[in-house]
Protein backbone atom coordinates (compact mmCIF):
# COMPACT_ATOMS: atom_id res chain seq x y z
CA UNK A 1 0.00 0.00 0.00
CA UNK A 2 1.24 3.50 -0.90
CA UNK A 3 1.91 6.30 1.56
CA UNK A 4 0.32 9.69 1.05
CA UNK A 5 2.78 12.52 0.40
CA UNK A 6 1.32 15.27 2.60
CA UNK A 7 3.85 17.87 1.40
CA UNK A 8 2.80 17.26 -2.22
CA UNK A 9 -0.86 17.57 -1.21
CA UNK A 10 -0.10 20.91 0.50
CA UNK A 11 1.52 22.16 -2.72
CA UNK A 12 -1.54 21.08 -4.73
CA UNK A 13 -3.83 22.85 -2.24
CA UNK A 14 -1.75 26.03 -2.46
CA UNK A 15 -1.95 25.89 -6.27
CA UNK A 16 -5.73 25.42 -6.18
CA UNK A 17 -6.15 28.28 -3.71
CA UNK A 18 -4.08 30.64 -5.83
CA UNK A 19 -5.87 29.87 -9.10
CA UNK A 20 -9.10 31.58 -10.12
CA UNK A 21 -11.52 28.75 -9.47
CA UNK A 22 -9.17 26.20 -10.97
CA UNK A 23 -11.16 25.74 -14.18
CA UNK A 24 -9.59 28.53 -16.25
CA UNK A 25 -6.11 28.36 -14.73
CA UNK A 26 -4.47 26.84 -17.83
CA UNK A 27 -6.79 28.37 -20.42
CA UNK A 28 -6.13 31.45 -22.48
CA UNK A 29 -8.87 33.92 -23.31
CA UNK A 30 -9.31 36.43 -26.11
CA UNK A 31 -10.08 40.01 -25.11
CA UNK A 32 -11.74 42.77 -27.13
CA UNK A 33 -9.46 44.10 -29.84
CA UNK A 34 -6.21 42.56 -31.06
CA UNK A 35 -4.82 39.37 -29.51
CA UNK A 36 -1.40 38.17 -30.65
CA UNK A 37 -0.79 34.44 -30.28
CA UNK A 38 1.68 31.85 -31.49
CA UNK A 39 -0.13 28.66 -32.45
CA UNK A 40 1.95 25.66 -31.38
CA UNK A 41 2.71 22.54 -33.40
CA UNK A 42 0.92 19.19 -33.02
CA UNK A 43 1.53 17.38 -29.76
CA UNK A 44 3.35 14.04 -29.80
CA UNK A 45 2.68 11.96 -32.90
CA UNK A 46 -0.48 13.82 -33.89
CA UNK A 47 -0.71 15.48 -37.30
CA UNK A 48 -3.12 18.26 -36.34
CA UNK A 49 -2.50 21.33 -34.19
CA UNK A 50 -6.02 21.32 -32.73
CA UNK A 51 -8.41 19.00 -30.95
CA UNK A 52 -12.16 19.25 -30.67
CA UNK A 53 -15.01 18.12 -28.54
CA UNK A 54 -18.63 18.81 -27.68
CA UNK A 55 -19.92 20.57 -24.58
CA UNK A 56 -23.36 20.97 -23.02
CA UNK A 57 -23.88 24.44 -21.53
CA UNK A 58 -26.59 25.92 -19.27
CA UNK A 59 -27.06 22.81 -17.12
CA UNK A 60 -27.84 22.52 -13.41
CA UNK A 61 -30.38 24.26 -11.20
CA UNK A 62 -28.77 27.67 -11.79
CA UNK A 63 -28.09 27.02 -15.49
CA UNK A 64 -24.36 27.64 -15.05
CA UNK A 65 -22.91 24.12 -15.33
CA UNK A 66 -20.97 22.85 -18.34
CA UNK A 67 -20.23 19.19 -19.06
CA UNK A 68 -18.37 17.39 -21.82
CA UNK A 69 -20.66 15.35 -24.04
CA UNK A 70 -19.65 11.64 -23.91
CA UNK A 71 -19.99 11.57 -27.71
CA UNK A 72 -16.76 13.58 -27.79
CA UNK A 73 -15.02 10.28 -27.09
CA UNK A 74 -16.94 8.24 -29.65
CA UNK A 75 -20.24 8.50 -31.49
CA UNK A 76 -21.48 5.24 -29.95
CA UNK A 77 -21.25 6.60 -26.40
CA UNK A 78 -24.63 7.22 -24.81
CA UNK A 79 -25.34 10.79 -23.66
CA UNK A 80 -28.34 11.41 -21.37
CA UNK A 81 -28.30 15.14 -22.14
CA UNK A 82 -28.48 14.52 -25.91
CA UNK A 83 -31.35 12.09 -25.29
CA UNK A 84 -33.15 14.73 -23.21
CA UNK A 85 -32.57 17.31 -25.97
CA UNK A 86 -34.23 14.94 -28.48
CA UNK A 87 -37.28 14.67 -26.21
CA UNK A 88 -37.48 18.45 -25.78
CA UNK A 89 -37.26 19.03 -29.53
CA UNK A 90 -40.36 16.87 -30.07
CA UNK A 91 -42.37 19.08 -27.71
CA UNK A 92 -44.72 21.76 -29.02
CA UNK A 93 -43.88 23.98 -26.04
CA UNK A 94 -41.69 27.00 -26.98
CA UNK A 95 -39.87 26.90 -23.61
CA UNK A 96 -38.93 23.25 -24.19
CA UNK A 97 -37.55 24.07 -27.63
CA UNK A 98 -35.54 26.99 -26.22
CA UNK A 99 -34.14 24.79 -23.46
CA UNK A 100 -33.23 22.15 -26.05
CA UNK A 101 -31.33 24.79 -28.04
CA UNK A 102 -29.55 26.09 -24.92
CA UNK A 103 -28.33 22.70 -23.70
CA UNK A 104 -27.68 20.85 -26.98
CA UNK A 105 -24.07 19.80 -27.59
CA UNK A 106 -21.94 22.58 -29.06
CA UNK A 107 -18.66 22.00 -30.85
CA UNK A 108 -15.54 23.44 -29.24
CA UNK A 109 -12.06 23.54 -30.70
CA UNK A 110 -8.86 23.78 -28.65
CA UNK A 111 -5.40 24.91 -29.72
CA UNK A 112 -2.15 25.27 -27.81
CA UNK A 113 -0.78 28.81 -27.95
CA UNK A 114 1.70 31.19 -26.42
CA UNK A 115 0.16 34.53 -25.48
CA UNK A 116 2.36 37.30 -26.93
CA UNK A 117 0.30 40.19 -25.52
CA UNK A 118 1.51 40.33 -21.95
CA UNK A 119 5.10 41.38 -21.31
CA UNK A 120 5.12 39.87 -17.82
CA UNK A 121 3.55 36.62 -19.08
CA UNK A 122 5.93 33.68 -19.17
CA UNK A 123 6.30 31.85 -22.45
CA UNK A 124 4.12 29.12 -21.09
CA UNK A 125 1.80 27.21 -23.42
CA UNK A 126 -1.89 27.66 -22.73
CA UNK A 127 -5.00 26.09 -24.19
CA UNK A 128 -7.13 28.51 -26.19
CA UNK A 129 -10.74 27.50 -26.87
CA UNK A 130 -11.76 28.84 -30.29
CA UNK A 131 -14.71 28.71 -32.63
CA UNK A 132 -14.98 27.63 -36.23
CA UNK A 133 -14.39 31.15 -37.61
CA UNK A 134 -10.95 31.36 -35.99
CA UNK A 135 -10.10 27.79 -36.98
CA UNK A 136 -10.99 28.54 -40.62
CA UNK A 137 -8.81 31.66 -40.53
CA UNK A 138 -5.84 29.68 -39.19
CA UNK A 139 -6.38 26.85 -41.70
CA UNK A 140 -6.64 29.33 -44.60
CA UNK A 141 -3.34 30.87 -43.52
CA UNK A 142 -1.62 27.47 -43.28
CA UNK A 143 -2.96 26.42 -46.70
CA UNK A 144 -1.72 29.69 -48.27
CA UNK A 145 1.66 29.02 -49.93
CA UNK A 146 2.87 32.48 -48.83
CA UNK A 147 2.66 31.43 -45.16
CA UNK A 148 2.67 27.62 -44.87
CA UNK A 149 3.20 25.96 -41.51
CA UNK A 150 2.77 28.82 -39.05
CA UNK A 151 3.23 26.33 -36.17
CA UNK A 152 6.88 25.59 -37.04
CA UNK A 153 9.07 26.41 -34.00
CA UNK A 154 11.85 27.94 -36.16
CA UNK A 155 10.06 29.45 -39.17
CA UNK A 156 6.47 29.85 -37.98
CA UNK A 157 4.51 33.03 -37.51
CA UNK A 158 2.47 34.72 -34.84
CA UNK A 159 -1.12 35.58 -35.69
CA UNK A 160 -3.36 38.44 -34.68
CA UNK A 161 -6.88 37.40 -33.72
CA UNK A 162 -9.15 40.43 -33.59
CA UNK A 163 -12.30 40.23 -31.49
CA UNK A 164 -15.12 42.75 -32.02
CA UNK A 165 -18.57 42.83 -30.45
CA UNK A 166 -20.26 41.00 -27.59
CA UNK A 167 -22.36 37.88 -27.16
CA UNK A 168 -23.98 36.57 -30.33
CA UNK A 169 -22.73 39.62 -32.26
CA UNK A 170 -19.05 38.84 -31.63
CA UNK A 171 -16.91 38.74 -34.78
CA UNK A 172 -13.40 37.38 -35.18
CA UNK A 173 -10.72 37.78 -37.82
CA UNK A 174 -7.29 36.15 -38.18
CA UNK A 175 -4.27 37.86 -39.71
CA UNK A 176 -0.77 36.32 -39.82
CA UNK A 177 2.26 38.44 -38.99
CA UNK A 178 4.31 39.24 -42.11
CA UNK A 179 7.63 37.97 -40.72
CA UNK A 180 8.51 34.45 -39.64
CA UNK A 181 10.02 34.09 -36.17
CA UNK A 182 11.26 31.54 -33.66
CA UNK A 183 8.73 30.45 -31.09
CA UNK A 184 10.92 31.54 -28.15
CA UNK A 185 14.19 33.31 -27.53
CA UNK A 186 14.59 31.70 -24.10
CA UNK A 187 13.07 28.20 -24.37
CA UNK A 188 13.74 25.37 -26.80
CA UNK A 189 10.90 23.67 -28.66
CA UNK A 190 11.34 20.63 -26.38
CA UNK A 191 11.00 22.82 -23.27
CA UNK A 192 7.80 24.35 -24.61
Amino acid sequence: MGKLNVAAMKTKLDNENSSSGGFNADYDKLVQGKNIRRVLWPKGEKDSFYSEGYLHFSLGAEGNKVVTCPKTFGSKNRCPVCEYVEELQKSKNKDDKKLADDIKAKRRIYINVINRDSEDEEEEPKVLPIGVTILKGILETICDADYGDITDPEDGRDITITRKGQGLKTEYSVLPKPKASVVSDTLTADEI
